[in-house]
């Protein structure tokens, strides 16, 4: 079975698109940038043409490092078409070394982590253990945040109002704080729903606690248009069906690939069910 690719919603466009419209970055949790391809090349494009249009001013020949304090030449500094100067605020020698002090630190950090993982893994867990509210509150607003919202509520204030809502904006189920793995329901974890996600505003009057798998349904929906796919989908199940179109399969014995089986009494179409039965004769 092939594998359905895995989705990420855009943090400049707001658009959901295949991970592979997306650059790589170990860096992030998720492994991908939060801009998606096309948005990163608009926004180069547009920081080349600032560039270009900005007037040309002779480079210095000598320049202060911000540094080392000292007055060098400027063949001294690397060039940067982006500083008004037209070149770097630090000399090369500086630069040089502090990159080598930050690959060190890199290198220690994570030396550190390999030794440690263990222990900081209990450590994180019972931070979290500790203050369930607040590290929900900081995970939501975070992944808000990324996705381009703008946060106008405060963190309390979103922890009092999550800790008030005991049950689902929508379908009313039973809400409960989920942490980890073990406990977690997509009918009852609680989650935060932008009522209407093209105001870009997470305030008091915009949100809405919803269970998991209302939130995943409503996607990017206001609540108007949610409303009414939920009545299109209401009415177009109660429409009459042709029983015609629908046939029993008739008890055979089991197929000699599993791939290919049919379980008893099942409901095919038509043509989809007799190529399978006359394939199984």
């Amino acid at each position: 079975m092939l594998a359905l690719p895995t989705l990420k919603r855009c943090a400049s466009c707001g658009q959901i698109k295949d991970e592979t419209n997306f650059y790589r970055d170990p860096e992030r949790r998720s492994g991908l940038n939060p801009w998606c391809k096309k948005c990163h090349l608009a926004r180069s494009r547009a920081y080349q043409a600032q560039l270009r249009a900005r007037p040309v001013i002779p480079i210095p020949k000598y320049a202060t490092c911000c540094r080392c304090g000292e007055t060098k030449s400027s063949r001294e500094f690397h060039r940067n078409r982006g500083a008004l100067s037209g070149i770097t605020s630090a000399c090369k020698k500086c630069l040089s070394t502090a990159k080598r002090v930050r690959n060190l630190k890199t290198h220690c950090y994570r030396d550190y982590y390999q030794r440690n993982k263990a222990r900081l893994a209990v450590y994180n867990r019972q931070k979290v253990l500790s203050n369930p509210w607040k590290d929900w509150a900081l995970q939501t607003t975070r992944r808000h945040r990324q996705r381009g919202y703008q946060i106008s509520i405060e963190l309390d204030k979103l922890i009092e109002l999550v800790k008030r809502a005991t049950e689902c904006a929508i379908c009313g189920q039973h809400l409960r704080l989920s942490r980890g793995a073990a406990n977690w329901s997509p009918r009852s974890s609680i989650t935060l729903d932008i009522i209407d996600p093209q105001r870009k505003t997470l305030d008091n009057s915009n949100i809405q606690f919803t269970c998991h798998r209302c939130n995943r349904t409503k996607l990017d929906r206001s609540m108007g248009e949610f409303v009414e796919y939920c009545q299109a989908v209401i009415n177009r199940f109660n429409q009459p069906r042709d029983d015609a179109m629908f046939v029993t399969v008739p008890s055979r014995p089991p197929a000699a690939h599993p791939e290919t089986r049919v379980s008893q009494d099942r409901v095919l179409s038509p043509t989809l069910s007799s190529v399978r039965y006359n394939e199984h004769k």
